[in-house]
């Protein structure tokens, strides 16, 4: 999607209701998935027998997607957490003491 002109990408994601211990590493490894998207370069799905770079074709289901990653994406989803939570913080970075609620 773009905005503005701007692509987006979504992560949609659903976190351990557990608790903070087990959250936490999930929330890092989301954070490494987004940081790292732009450089692995788009998903592609199809046969794993065939290359549509080598051998042509339009047998996979949605093809080679044309573009590049945005580095720009919005996180959302069940996060199991509340405000105060470290892992919040890791996501939305620190609390403002100036700003918001």
């Amino acid at each position: 999607m773009t905005y503005s002109g701007t692509p987006i990408r979504f992560i949609n994601t659903h976190l351990t209701h557990l608790s903070s211990e087990t959250r936490v590493p999930q929330v890092r490894e989301l954070l490494r998935i987004h940081k790292e998207a732009p450089h692995e370069g788009l998903p592609v799905c199809g046969a794993i027998e065939v290359n549509p770079l080598r051998d042509g074709g339009d047998y996979w289901a949605e093809g080679l997607m044309s573009g590049g990653v945005s580095p720009n994406a919005v996180m959302l989803g069940d996060f199991n957490c509340t405000p105060d939570a470290p892992e919040y913080e890791l996501i939305t970075g620190p609390i403002s003491p100036t700003v918001g609620g």
